[in-house]
């Protein structure tokens, strides 16, 4: 039960995560083909990969407790 759960809200942080990710490629995109890509456009990439990050930091020890119980 426990894994099965796990396992939707695994799901549904990839979806999440995935949607944000080509949200900001398609913004970028759109950017670079009307004109140049601002000097940050990099930055904004990392901005986005530092939630990913902080929820891998959160859910391994979650993921312990839950699995070893």
């Amino acid at each position: 039960m426990r894994a099965g759960l796990l396992g939707v809200c695994l799901l549904v942080a990839i979806i999440v995560f995935a949607i944000m990710m080509c949200a900001i490629h398609e913004q970028c995109s759109a950017k670079a083909r009307t004109s140049a890509m601002h000097p940050l456009g990099r930055l904004e990439y990392l901005w986005a990969l530092i939630p990913w990050a902080m929820m891998a930091a959160c859910v391994y020890p979650a993921v312990r407790l839950i699995l070893l119980r």
